[in-house]
């Protein structure tokens, strides 16, 4: 009884702590769950082309198609995909996408992410627009976040075995005191699932990852030739059907190219990643998703288990209903707590 008690008064005061934040990333993860769907209502142009039986545009051309366009846009990615009817897409350090014919190198347009509204809201989501602080906001929230659903989940367990069944019916006609703590209880149990797991990934995104030991290029005092990128690319030999190659470039004269080749799934991401030398087009570095284990596929899947992607369009319904739920338990749990308060202490609430 004690454990109990002292259980609930964690999960009360843990909510007190984060239902702000809580329902301000719970609501935007409900606008960002059907991003895709979205942007290719929105932004088609910019993504999709017609598909020709042509071979795609070279990342030399890609380049000399932007400099002629741009030449003060400094590219940090291209990201080239498997379906023939979708553009290329470079992205640059000034936070740009240029969109990119993938036949005839033509700029399709441009977006600007810091005026975006779908990626000023992702932002917002995992930082608050607030830099650093707002990353570490939403990782001390999110960790908050987890340990109530994991407090909520021993306060739904019933005491007695016979009890389980009837407390997994969402019980109907009840009293205005007793609806609020029904919808929390029983809509927080149906979310649960989805909702840990948002919370594992969540705080697995925003603690950036493993980190790896950094490979570098041997720095030559000669600039890199503009062919090398294409070469490293046709190094790799590719038995799958590719989702998306990105090709990403050095930071700096040290720094190597990355190219990371995901393959099409239906599960966990299988992706691959290959690194180069800038100057000589040596391969320094292989990491084949066949070789990780379920942990590091798990974990490297964390952006499509997060939004519900993995599952394709039920995955995503499933993980916006369970942000809406998730919208409504701060708010549902406040009532619970002022209904209670009021009735400690009526001639003081009558006034």
């Amino acid at each position: 009884m004690f454990f109990r008690k002292a259980i609930r008064q964690v999960h009360l005061w843990l909510g007190f702590a984060s239902g702000i934040v809580l329902l301000m990333v719970a609501f935007t993860g409900c606008l960002l769950a059907f991003e895709d769907e979205i942007r290719d209502v929105t932004q088609h142009d910019l993504l999709y082309v017609e598909a020709q039986p042509l071979p795609a545009i070279s990342v030399k051309q890609i380049r000399a198609a932007i400099r002629k366009y741009d030449s003060t846009l400094k590219l940090n990615q291209i990201r080239f995909y498997g379906d023939p009817g979708k553009a290329v897409q470079c992205y640059t350090r000034n936070k740009k996408i240029i969109a990119v014919h993938p036949y005839s190198g033509k700029i399709l347009g441009i977006r600007d992410t810091s005026k975006d509204v779908l990626s000023l809201l992702l932002s917002f989501h995992r930082t608050l627009l607030l830099g650093e602080t707002g990353e570490l906001i939403i990782r001390c929230h999110v960790w908050i976040f987890l340990a109530m659903l994991l407090s909520g989940i021993v306060l739904w367990m019933p005491p007695r075995l016979k009890q389980w069944k009837q407390n997994l019916v969402l019980k109907s006609n009840l009293p205005p005191k007793r609806r609020n703590y029904e919808w929390h209880r029983m809509l927080g149990l149906y979310a649960w699932l989805p909702l840990v797991m948002i919370a594992i990934t969540g705080i697995s995104m925003a603690s950036g990852g493993e980190k790896k030991p950094k490979v570098t290029s041997t720095f030559v005092n000669t600039v890199a030739s503009e062919d090398i990128y294409d070469k490293v690319v046709h190094q790799i030999t590719h038995e799958e059907p590719i989702e998306v190659l990105r090709v990403t470039f050095p930071q700096d004269s040290t720094g190597t190219i990355a190219i990371s080749a995901r393959y099409v799934t239906a599960g966990l991401r299988k992706q691959s990643v290959f690194s180069f030398d800038q100057y000589s087009g040596k391969r320094l570095k292989t990491e084949l998703y066949q070789q990780k284990s379920f942990r590091e596929r798990f974990f490297g899947s964390n952006y499509e288990i997060h939004t519900g992607r993995i599952f394709g369009l039920p995955g995503k319904i499933v993980m916006f209903l369970a942000s809406l739920i998730a919208l409504s338990l701060p708010v549902t749990g406040f009532l619970i707590w002022k209904g209670k308060r009021k009735a400690c202490f009526p001639k003081i609430a009558s006034r």
